[in-house]
């Protein structure tokens, strides 16, 4: 009987952390979506949670590249308006992002653009 109660209380004690940890925790990257349209390049931030619309994150794309930054019901859309340098890599930090309850979090990703090649032809 001792045993079975202690099961219980182990049981019980994790569920409520995970439950805490989800009340607490601000929205949560699911996925990320690269576009390429147009010679356009955007990357979609999704996130498992509605995102508060009325709040701009703050973000950073390191090297500086002109962008524009839509938010959505539960994803993030940053385009950039210039061409991305060939063979460089890149860190976008995103952060205060809020939620509907008002929980924030921050991300960043990382990528890298493919180096530029030539092809010779000859006869």
């Amino acid at each position: 009987m001792n045993r079975i109660s202690t099961s219980i209380f182990v049981v019980t004690v994790a569920c409520a952390s995970i439950a805490l940890h989800i009340t607490i925790s601000g929205p949560r990257l699911t996925g990320v979506t690269e576009n390429n349209l147009a010679g356009t390049k955007s990357l979609v931030f999704h996130f498992n949670t509605k995102l508060d619309e009325t709040q701009k994150p703050k973000f950073n794309v390191t090297p500086e590249v002109k962008n524009e930054l839509r938010i959505g019901s539960d994803f993030i859309e940053l385009t950039f308006i210039e061409p991305l340098k060939s063979g460089t890599h890149y860190t976008i930090e995103v952060g205060e992002i809020y939620d509907t309850r008002s929980k924030q979090t921050t991300i960043r990703y990382q990528f890298e653009t493919s180096p530029q090649s030539i092809a010779y032809l000859q006869r």
